[in-house]
């Protein structure tokens, strides 16, 4: 083991059009203990050029050139390879702050601290804009008193995600702890509660850590836009029995096509601004949001929709690899919303914020629940998401 030495992951699929900005964040932080890990997963473009060509520039950067596996492997591979005291994750198209690992290792020593955690930067590169997710003032808790600051840490994104962390290699080692390469959900999430389970001291601080880049399609995450219209088709095809695919948008031709192929699809839903993109790429048959609305429910009737026990598909972001689709059944849909129910009282007379995208695992749970109780689910609006004054007011004027 290197002492002091933090080993960065990078897991790396197609990346070449922001790899060199990432990896240039990575090198140019202010405390050079580091070795840079680059994983590369079975790109296509010119990824693993980059990948060479930094390793031959500086000593600290390994690369590793892989058939495809999936991200979560990947990044359990890149564990494997590590040597450093600490790991720290990073996306091939996001950035680290300058001092990041100044700051996390200054706060590690300080309390000897087992995990680390800072806050993150949102950044929204075609708006020019950027949110601040982060705790009030820092604080130190041992393994015992994490129940006490669960809520704050989560709703302040200290848990969901992984690369907003210095975690001590040890601790993954010898407690065993991986990503499960089989969830395409809240992979990240079951990592990190898994390291807090095992984590004798955290330390957590309000500077940002990590700055998650908000880009055109083809980045690692893509953002997915909802609305009350998209909710009622959602709510219509549960409703008749049928199974609903999420599809954004924003998401490439080949990717929209190999998701309607890979499900055989019979229908699409589409908007007025989305109808000729649609009939371009798709042998299906459309139908236009604006006439559905306009026309009695009923008309859903005759929908070749599959009867059964299954409910939705949803798709993991492919990009490290073809996407994967993971088909959720009723059955188990209701049984976890029963579960919630029970565990939090609700009832027809709550209100149910849905903040997280339609497209997002997160959203089809929350539909669910809310279709399950009985409640009303309130479709949060994009322009208020991020102001928080406003988010406020929302909330207690919709009772949510």
């Amino acid at each position: 083991m290197n002492n002091g030495v933090i080993s960065v992951i990078i897991p790396v699929y197609n990346a070449e059009q922001y790899l060199r900005e990432t990896l240039d964040s990575v090198i140019g932080q202010s405390y050079k203990a580091t070795e840079i890990i680059l994983v590369n997963d079975g790109s296509k473009d010119g990824s693993s050029a980059i990948c060479h060509e930094y390793a031959e520039k500086y000593e600290n950067v390994r690369v590793f050139d892989r058939e495809n596996h999936g991200v979560s492997a990947t990044r359990n591979y890149g564990i494997e390879q590590a040597s450093g005291e600490f790991v720290w994750f990073c996306d091939s198209d996001d950035i680290i702050p300058e001092k990041a690992f100044e700051r996390a290792i200054s706060e590690q020593q300080k309390h000897n601290a087992d995990v680390v955690i800072g806050g993150m930067e949102f950044c929204f590169l075609n708006e020019n804009r950027q949110v601040t997710r982060a705790i009030e003032e820092d604080f130190v808790f041992e393994n015992e008193d994490f129940h006490k600051h669960y809520r704050d840490l989560f709703l302040n994104n200290y848990l969901s995600s992984l690369w907003n962390k210095l975690i001590r290699r040890e601790l993954i080692v010898e407690n065993n702890v991986k990503l499960v390469e089989k969830l395409c959900m809240y992979e990240d999430y079951v990592f990190v509660m898994d390291i807090m389970t095992y984590a004798k001291k955290v330390a957590c601080v309000k500077e940002s850590f990590y700055n998650y880049m908000f880009r055109d399609s083809g980045s690692l995450t893509q953002r997915y836009r909802e609305n009350a219209v998209y909710m009622f088709c959602v709510l219509g095809i549960l409703s008749v029995g049928g199974v609903y695919v999420p599809l954004d948008d924003k998401l490439p031709d080949e990717r929209v096509k190999f998701m309607l192929e890979d499900t055989d699809s019979p229908v699409v839903i589409v908007s007025d601004e989305t109808y000729n993109r649609a009939d371009e790429i798709s042998d299906c048959v459309l139908l236009n949001i604006s006439n559905i609305i306009n026309e009695n429910i009923g008309s859903l009737e005759y929908l070749p929709v599959v009867y059964g026990d299954l409910a939705c598909i949803l798709y993991t972001s492919g990009t490290t690899g073809v996407p994967k689709g993971v088909k959720n059944t009723r059955k188990s849909l209701i049984n976890v919303s029963e579960n919630y129910i029970e565990m939090h009282s609700l009832d027809e007379n709550d209100v149910y914020g849905l903040y997280s995208a339609i497209g997002f695992d997160m959203s089809t749970f929350v539909i669910d629940v809310v279709i399950t109780a009985g409640a009303c689910l309130a479709v949060i609006p994009d322009e208020i998401k991020l102001d928080m004054l406003k988010l406020n007011d929302y909330f207690i004027d919709h009772n949510v």
